[in-house]
């Protein structure tokens, strides 16, 4: 199975496509969603770029709170090369007050149990492949046993494939946005309101409505705060 997934992935040019690969093979190891960030993409100003099937509300959330840059995860992985498991962090990580928060408000979304993979690549690349895993704590501590090893090889060939086929051409379509689409949706990302928004760009309020619809349209999404994580996801804007 594992020989088919690196094969498979070898294949794809479509970021789609390696979402619903990605999705399919945990789901049979028994992991129920998964975020693959790449936080430093060589060649690449947009990056990072995240393909993820996480909650949409906890994405917004970590967006909206800047938790990127407070992340243990995150942080930890960038000084590791080989997969750990989220609880384990409590106990071997001095935690902030800030990263405990953080971790607390991940279980009350359903973002408690998983482990990440920390991916290294050629010219300081970096990237996380994070799984979440819905099941008992005695079934996910043997899912970690019997999987680990193989998810740690699927992690580096799904990266390894996605980088050459999609991230490093121009097999992934890319959103344009002009400079005031980018402007109503960082100020949305603040927690501005519209009004609030139209006296800092000294426009209409309908106007940053306007720019925040042709945003949500361009990104096929139905909410303000959606299009901005997209938008944030895609390098577009910067919390």
């Amino acid at each position: 199975m594992l020989a088919q997934f690196v094969e498979r992935a070898a294949n794809l040019t479509d970021v789609t496509a390696f979402k619903d690969l990605m999705s399919a093979e945990l789901d049979r190891l028994g992991f129920t969603r998964f975020a693959h960030v790449a936080l430093r993409i060589p060649d690449r100003p947009d990056s990072p770029f995240a393909l993820t099937t996480y909650p949409t509300d906890w994405a917004e959330h970590y967006l909206a709170n800047e938790y990127v840059h407070h992340d243990p995860v995150l942080q930890v992985a960038h000084g590791r090369m080989r997969p750990f498991d989220w609880p384990s962090l409590s106990r071997s990580v001095d935690l902030t007050p800030r990263q405990v928060q953080i971790m607390r408000e991940a279980a009350d979304f359903g973002v408690s149990q998983g482990l990440t993979v920390p991916i290294h690549g050629p010219r300081s690349s970096f990237a996380v492949l994070c799984l979440l895993c819905g099941e008992s704590e005695t079934e996910f501590a043997r899912i970690q046993r019997e999987y680990m090893m193989s998810v740690h090889t699927m992690a580096l060939y799904f990266h390894s494939a996605l980088e050459d086929n999609v991230l490093a051409s121009d097999a992934n379509p890319r959103v344009y946005l002009t400079d005031r689409e980018r402007d109503a949706l960082a100020w949305t990302a603040q927690g501005k309101s519209a009004w609030e928004a139209s006296e800092i760009l000294n426009i209409s309020q309908e106007t940053v409505n306007f720019h925040l619809k042709n945003a949500m349209r361009k990104f096929d999404v139905y909410s303000k705060h959606h299009a901005v994580v997209k938008a944030i996801m895609s390098g577009h804007i910067f919390p």
